[in-house]
């Protein structure tokens, strides 16, 4: 089944590049990376529930994830309004259910989410939500990170 419509995007985004699964996101990141591209950005179409291991961002590859709601010319921009405002913080969200953390990222790579509520990620050693190797650089701009739990170190995210 296609997935279901969202608001129009702004201009220079295509289709294409909005993700509706973690399934399918974590499948691009690996055909990007197998295809010797140093990067990817994607937009979160939906709230996302992870379905098994976290997303994992390979050494030395760049991914950046934006709510594609936080892009929609129906809705507000992130500087605009206060949290959990349509087009703000927490516009889109992906969901670990509590079983494990939502990213992995791997020594030399880097990581910038922007506009989206991370939920329910668990670890039993470091980085509840994001593990960030040695050398990984993380940037969250207009990030939620809810109810997410590290053992060791770092509920939200740790090295």
């Amino acid at each position: 089944a296609p997935p279901p419509p969202h608001p129009p995007l702004l201009p220079g985004v295509d289709a294409s590049d909005v993700v509706y699964s973690t399934e399918d996101l974590a499948a691009r990141v690996y055909e990007a990376h197998a295809a010797n591209r140093k990067g990817l950005t994607l937009y979160v179409g939906a709230h996302m529930q992870l379905q098994g291991d976290p997303i994992f961002v390979p050494e030395s590859f760049s991914l950046r994830l934006v709510s594609a709601s936080s892009l929609s010319s129906s809705h507000r921009r992130l500087s605009d309004g206060p949290v959990g405002e349509a087009g703000t913080v927490g516009g889109d969200s992906i969901d670990a259910g509590g079983l494990s953390r939502l990213f992995d990222v791997g020594a030399g790579a880097s990581l910038t989410l922007s506009g989206l509520t991370l939920r329910n990620g668990r670890a039993d050693g470091a980085g509840g939500a994001i593990r960030a190797r040695d050398g990984a650089n993380v940037l969250l701009e207009y990030v939620a990170i809810e109810d997410c739990r590290a053992l060791m170190v770092g509920g939200g995210g740790a090295p």
